[in-house]
């Protein structure tokens, strides 16, 4: 059976200090850097992990807002 899921990329406030933060361990420009967020991975799964983030809801979809600190 197959599913019809929706991965959406999360939120970011400051794009700038967030950009710094994965900075420390990852190489790329910052095209590289939305890329990297915009694209679903287990990578992507543990540096939202690794950062302050909220999680909430619009209507009945649910949103992840990143925060470098």
């Amino acid at each position: 059976m197959k599913a019809n899921n929706i991965v959406s990329a999360p939120q970011v406030r400051d794009v700038d200090m967030l950009y710094e933060v994965w900075r420390k361990h990852h190489t790329g420009s910052r095209a590289t850097f939305y890329r990297f967020l915009t694209t679903p991975s287990v990578e992507r799964e543990a540096f939202v992990n690794s950062v302050t983030h909220e999680v909430g809801h619009i209507d009945k979809v649910a949103t992840i807002t990143l925060t470098a600190f």
